[in-house]
């Protein structure tokens, strides 16, 4: 059950993270294509294309983690054969996405509010604020559960 959630999980990340990657690089086309050829832009893209890029390569290190692909240090290859070894390694990435939750909470504590009471309803700022706040904290959410998922997988592995 566990295995078969933990897939459908890792599969949609792959999707996510394609369509985030293929839609900052759309929209980043975008952008040089109004500027040479218009020489304008549209001021909401710059900041838009630069989260989703870095969300993709979150989950894109999220995925790499997944399948030990991440940066690999030779010296300490024999410990991740170790049970407890890898438990800690998920537990410490488990706290580290309810850091990041936490601080995306105050983050919308105290800068939220002022935010959307100083602007109009269609403030493209305010959108692409709101927007990437939805998007983070989804992020953060999503890589909770997966390390949770895994944590539960290595608890149920034999020795």
């Amino acid at each position: 059950m566990l295995e078969k959630i933990e897939s459908m999980l890792v599969y949609g990340i792959q999707r996510l993270m394609t369509m985030l990657f293929v839609l900052a690089a759309l929209l980043y086309a975008t952008q040089v294509f109004l500027r040479v050829g218009f020489s304008g832009g549209l001021f909401w893209i710059d900041g838009l294309t630069s989260r989703l890029f870095a969300l993709s390569a979150l989950l894109g290190a999220a995925l790499a983690a997944n399948t030990g692909e991440n940066i690999k240090i030779e010296a300490l290859q024999f410990l991740a054969k170790k049970k407890a070894f890898r438990l800690l390694i998920n537990l410490f990435s488990a706290v580290i996405s309810v850091l990041l939750l936490y601080i995306l909470f105050l983050y919308l504590r105290e800068v939220s509010p002022g935010l959307v009471q100083n602007s109009s309803f269609f403030d493209f700022d305010v959108l692409v604020e709101t927007g990437s706040i939805i998007l983070y904290f989804l992020f953060f959410v999503f890589l909770l559960l997966f390390y949770i998922l895994r944590i539960l997988s290595i608890l149920k592995e034999k020795s």
